[in-house]
């Protein structure tokens, strides 16, 4: 079986998150007296180029996937999508544990999947993970909602 070659990009996560937590340490540093906020949106789950072009490799070679391919990877059609754990914010050592810690509260809004389902519960528990605490974190199918969320987060930061 062929799947699309078209594997280009991916959502990093981490890597996101790391940059993150260096410009709010510069920021506070910058603005000891002020309180800081990350508002964490995904609607897709962390996924590298280099990950999925593994195991789309192996699916081309062998025409299935095996170990952590067949844990992490979801084909649908011609279409590989593969959770990459090691891009979680919330892979040990925790970036978003240590941007919460640092006194930054992180609310986080997870946009799933009404079609492809097979990570909305890997992405849901990742973002309930990443928010300070449980009334931190959203979800919804419909980005229509998103003005609503973005209004909810806006009461809480401004109270």
């Amino acid at each position: 079986q062929n799947l699309s070659t078209d594997i280009e990009g991916g959502t990093y996560t981490r890597n996101g998150f790391t940059l993150a937590r260096t410009k709010l340490t510069e920021a506070k540093q910058q603005f000891p007296d002020r309180e800081f906020k990350l508002i964490f949106l995904s609607d897709g789950i962390p996924e590298t180029y280099e990950y999925n072009l593994v195991c789309s490799t192996e699916f081309q070679l062998t025409g299935n996937l095996s170990g952590t391919c067949a844990d992490n990877c979801s084909i649908n059609g011609l279409n590989l999508k593969c959770f990459a754990p090691q891009q979680s914010p919330n892979t040990a050592p925790s970036v978003a544990q240590s941007i919460k810690n640092s006194g930054v509260e992180i609310f986080s809004i997870a946009l799933l999947d009404e079609i492809d389902t097979r990570f909305n519960t890997q992405l849901e528990e990742l973002m309930k993970d990443a928010a300070s605490s449980p009334d931190k974190f959203y979800k919804t199918f419909n980005a229509e909602d998103l003005d609503t969320i973005y209004n909810q987060i806006a009461v809480q930061v401004c109270n």
